[in-house]
């Protein structure tokens, strides 16, 4: 069995796609590294890859739809359709780029997958609707892994069809493996941390997000807007439940198939409401005096009362961020409205040795985070502390109990090591990748 993934889309796949093949080649398969930046002379390549080994199966694995989406090369119109859309435009180009409509909206577009009887294992960490329209270019022999048992029920509801779907937790990444960096440990003592509390991600304001919304007109802004009114007030729901809820509600006799393509315009309020609760949590710990380092770009977009408390890095790359976390005493996680799965942020930091500062859900406190491994949140609090007006009074509580934490470094060892123990134990990508290859052959 050979084995295709990917390297030169998002960096961060990228490195959670390194993390899993180091176990797969260390139990001998061969990995083909397709480069998405490349293009024609890639897809060149990966034929002669196929070709010098037409005895053997073939696997490929991905992230988000990387390889799959439609790219040029890898997706193309069959001998007949070319003939066809030739003789409708009577442009060469117009077979050889997906840009081209004609191209694009043909139902004969074929794909180098299928051609090869490739088998394509999709592992989608992003909240399925994000992907809709790259749906029409499945593969035939296709899986798609949700890291969210909430996503998998929602493919199994709305995408019927996709007939492989499953369910498996993200994973964390940890700086020090191979003992490179610190030879007799696994990560820093607290007390060598220079960092209180790390934060690891982007911020985007909603007057941007809105810019994906606002040629649809105010109508449409309006019932956005009240969705994500809703999801701000009742931030254990899921944006599946409420999106739905407010579709049935706003257009009488709806049907399914037009719910399943209004889902995926959900994607402004999906990160709306991400974007919103970061900012409150982040306004909140400034507020209470907390100084954060920020690893990421568009914090200087937050409206904080105490912007000086923040001691922002600027944006970072995959390893920037594991430096980061791995300096620091707390790293901070607020997830992104997953409600039955975990974010990589959360595995990540336990597996550096940072505490783990985090909002929870009925999964995650049944699942993963105990009093012993992490200190948790609410996001109703920051609910009320935003509809108070920011009342200080109304955060004391946890900031004196954050602060007698910070000040307790043998308390905040305990709890890092705990942490450590449990994710290095079950939730690391080499855990995740034994799984993966079981798929291999299913």
């Amino acid at each position: 069995m050979k084995l295709i993934m990917f390297m030169g889309g998002v960096e961060t796949l990228e490195y959670f796609s390194m993390e899993i093949a180091r176990y797969l080649e260390e139990k001998g398969y061969e990995i083909f590294w397709y480069n998405l930046l490349v293009g024609a002379s890639e897809v060149s390549r990966l034929k002669g890859f196929f070709d010098a080994n037409k005895s053997e199966d073939f696997i490929a694995f991905t992230f988000n739809h990387e390889g799959i989406a439609g790219e040029e090369g890898l997706y193309f119109l069959d001998s007949e359709s070319v003939k066809n859309t030739e003789t409708e435009c009577g442009q060469a180009d117009c077979k050889d780029s997906l840009n081209s409509q004609k191209l694009a909206s043909n139902p004969k577009l074929t794909n180098i997958w299928d051609n090869y009887h490739v088998k394509v294992i999709n592992m989608v960490v992003d909240h399925p609707l994000y992907y809709h329209k790259y749906h029409k270019y499945l593969p035939k022999n296709y899986h798609q892994i949700n890291i969210d048992k909430n996503h998998f029920e929602y493919m199994r509801h709305f995408y019927p069809e996709i007939k492989n779907v499953s369910f498996l937790m993200t994973a964390g990444m940890e700086l020090n493996k191979d003992r490179d960096i610190l030879p007799d440990r696994p990560y820093l003592f607290m007390d060598e941390r220079k960092y209180d509390i790390v934060f690891t991600g982007n911020f985007t304001p909603k007057y941007i997000l809105q810019k994906s919304i606002e040629k649809m007109g105010q109508d449409y802004i309006d019932f956005y807007e009240s969705v994500l009114t809703r999801m701000i007030k009742e931030p254990k729901e899921t944006i599946e439940k409420i999106g739905q809820e407010a579709l049935i509600k706003e257009i009488e006799g709806i049907t399914e198939a037009e719910i399943r393509e209004a889902m995926q315009t959900m994607s402004y309020v999906d990160l709306a409401v991400r974007f919103h609760y970061r900012e409150l949590m982040i306004r909140a710990l400034t507020d209470l005096g907390f100084k954060l380092t920020l690893v990421g770009e568009g914090f200087e977009y937050m409206k904080l009362k105490h912007p000086e408390n923040l001691n922002m890095l600027g944006s970072g790359n995959t390893k920037k961020c594991l430096d980061s976390i791995s300096q620091a005493k707390i790293s901070l996680n607020v997830m992104p409205w997953f409600k039955a799965g975990a974010h990589d942020r959360i595995f990540t930091s336990m597996l550096n040795g940072a505490v783990l500062l985090t909002d929870s859900s009925t999964f995650l406190d049944k699942e993963i985070l105990t009093e012993e491994n992490c200190i948790r949140y609410s996001l109703e609090l920051l609910r009320d502390y935003e509809a108070s007006g920011f009342d200080l009074g109304l955060i004391e509580d946890f900031g004196v109990k954050l602060r007698n934490l910070l000040e307790d470094k043998e308390k905040l060892s305990k709890m890092a090591n705990s942490a450590y123990i449990f994710a290095k134990n079950g939730h690391t990508w080499e855990d995740r990748a034994k799984i993966i290859e079981k798929l291999f052959y299913t």
